[in-house]
């Protein structure tokens, strides 16, 4: 009987080698798998931060570029401004002459007016002069007042000649 228990002892001790080499496969099988997806998750997390640091140089691109626009965006509303002040002077200047030229025309036509009636007198002044110094080639000796009474009662009436 002793053997026969050696027998149950040894069949019992085989299975239990046969369980613990399954446990151990099955065990090998889960550090492998586990190893596996320890490295598809580091090779994710290197991915990852490969990502994080291309996004962050994007992000310090993206707001260097809006400091460089901020920046121009400011340097621009300054030189837009400093041309409206300048405009606005100009328009102040504008306006001034454009008074000046206007009061100038004003005097300017009105001395025109005077000049103009002024030439008008002279005219006339002229035209007598010269009426009277035609009389007193044609009638030397006499008045003009005397020529003046010959003509309105023989050859010149009120309105022209008779």
């Amino acid at each position: 009987m002793m053997m026969c228990c050696q027998d149950d002892e040894i069949s019992s001790t085989a299975e239990m080698v046969q369980k613990l080499q399954e446990q151990i496969a099955e065990q090998e099988e889960l550090i492998a798998a586990l190893q596996r997806d320890c490295e598809q998750a580091q090779a994710e997390a290197q991915r990852q931060q490969s990502l994080s640091e291309a996004s962050m140089n994007e992000v310090k691109e993206v707001l260097q570029a809006l400091e460089e626009l901020a920046l121009s965006y400011e340097q621009k509303t300054q030189e837009v401004l400093s041309k409206d002040r300048d405009n606005e002077a100009l328009t102040e200047e504008l306006t001034r002459k454009t008074v000046t030229v206007l009061l100038a025309d004003r005097t300017v036509g009105r001395t025109f007016g005077t000049l103009c009636r002024m030439s008008v007198c002279l005219s006339v002044i002229c035209l007598s002069v010269v009426c009277l110094s035609v009389c007193d080639v044609l009638y030397p000796g006499k008045t003009a007042g005397q020529i003046c009474m010959k003509f309105s009662g023989k050859v010149w009436t009120d309105r022209g000649t008779t």
